[in-house]
């Protein structure tokens, strides 16, 4: 029998974002998940490695297309649970695409125009803007 690897997932789930159907790429990540929990305790996923038995596990290019997929569809609760479970669950680090991800879906809800208003006065605070938007997340 033929196991789809990682990039085979991430190639489907990113794919459908891209492509304007996130909701197919969301589905196609819970199936990945659900495989990847069965008979498998939460505290020993964490510590497994990618490929260790018959197991596929999300890695952060999943979860970058699971932040863009939730990001098209407007899901603010839902893509902080999974930014959440990138470490805690899986074992990720979020890295600058995770919160670039997040920092795009608050801007696409309106969340980060209330708080960058206050912040856009001088050019000097820039960065102070760009703390902001990674605090926000």
């Amino acid at each position: 029998m033929l196991v789809k690897n990682i990039v085979c997932w991430n190639a489907m789930i990113l794919g459908y974002c891209i492509h304007r159907n996130p909701t197919d790429g969301l589905n196609l990540c819970a199936d990945l998940v659900s495989s990847s929990l069965e008979d498998t305790e939460i505290d020993h996923v964490k510590n497994m490695k990618q490929g260790e038995g018959d197991h596929v596990l999300p890695d952060e290019i999943t979860f970058v297309g699971v932040l863009c997929a939730r990001a098209r569809e407007g899901l603010v609760t839902e893509a902080r649970t999974y930014f959440g479970d990138t470490s805690d669950l899986f074992g990720v680090k979020p890295n600058f695409a995770h919160h670039w991800c997040m920092a795009n879906l608050l801007a696409h809800v309106g969340l980060i125009n209330a708080r960058s208003s206050k912040n856009t006065k001088e050019h000097s605070d820039r960065e102070q803007f760009a703390t902001n938007i990674l605090v926000a997340v």
